[in-house]
């Protein structure tokens, strides 16, 4: 079964951080979640799996996620 990018990333952190490379740690998860939930939006879209009146995955995402 495919996660979701939240129940990969809550797998993925560090849950008390204390060290610079913790941080770096879980910057690098979080850049890697929104990966894939851009990734799990898009494939939503091109399966017509979303009632979202949006012109494209990309586009959604920055209106959701503002990047």
């Amino acid at each position: 079964m495919k996660l979701t990018a939240i129940e990969w990333l809550s797998t993925c952190l560090i849950t008390e951080p204390h060290t610079e490379k913790d941080f770096e740690h879980n910057e690098k998860c979080w850049e890697k979640a929104e990966l894939i939930e851009y990734n799990q939006i898009r494939e939503a879209f091109c399966n017509g799996e979303t009632s979202h009146d949006r012109i494209d995955a990309q586009q959604y995402f920055k209106e959701t996620y503002g990047k």
